[in-house]
């Protein structure tokens, strides 16, 4: 079972929540990317990428605003990563 902390925020919480929406969206793309892998395998080790996000999220301190910026880039990255490999693929098959 999951603990969660009380934040004492010394910034604005915003900041939080953006890091959360961010893993948010990477989850869901993870899991699109599940549902339409027809390999059982790459299916698994897709839903296990999502299931280390939320880990991810609940490893960042929220009381250090460094860490939850840093956080929210990495997710920011990853998920811009994602975009451009669909977009080379898209160009490739066409």
């Amino acid at each position: 079972m999951v603990q969660h902390r009380e934040a004492t925020f010394s910034y604005d919480p915003m900041i939080y929540d953006v890091m959360r929406e961010s893993a948010n969206y990477l989850k869901g793309t993870y899991s699109h990317l599940a549902d339409l892998a027809e390999d059982p395998k790459i299916k698994a080790a897709l839903m296990e990428t999502v299931w280390q996000i939320g880990r991810e999220v609940e490893e960042v301190n929220a009381s250090d605003m460094q860490a939850v910026e840093s956080k929210s880039r990495e997710f920011t990255q990853r998920l811009q990563y994602i975009s451009n490999a669909g977009k080379k693929l898209k160009r490739a098959a066409a």
